[in-house]
């Protein structure tokens, strides 16, 4: 019995697939922290909707760091280690 090579399918557009997607990622995280929790970050930026549309493209592509800060204030919260 002779094995047959099947190689891996080519994606030439895999790049802009994996660049929407985490876009698309990116436009969530933002939205969801714009929404919930940019307020309660500085006080200064409550009810200043301006300041949220400019660093929203920020957000967008620094969205893992942003993750990644929020969910550590989170767990300071909730071990009561942050002043609300």
């Amino acid at each position: 019995m002779r094995l047959r090579h099947t190689a891996k399918p080519s994606r030439p557009l895999g790049w802009l697939c994996n660049t929407l997607y985490y876009a698309g990622a990116g436009i969530v995280v933002a939205a969801l922290f714009l929404v919930v929790d940019l307020g309660q970050i500085s006080a200064e930026t409550r009810g200043f909707y301006l300041f949220g549309l400019l660093v929203l493209p920020c957000d967008v592509g620094l969205w893992p760091l942003i993750l990644w800060r929020w969910l550590a204030l989170e767990r300071e919260r909730a071990a009561g280690r942050v002043e609300e």
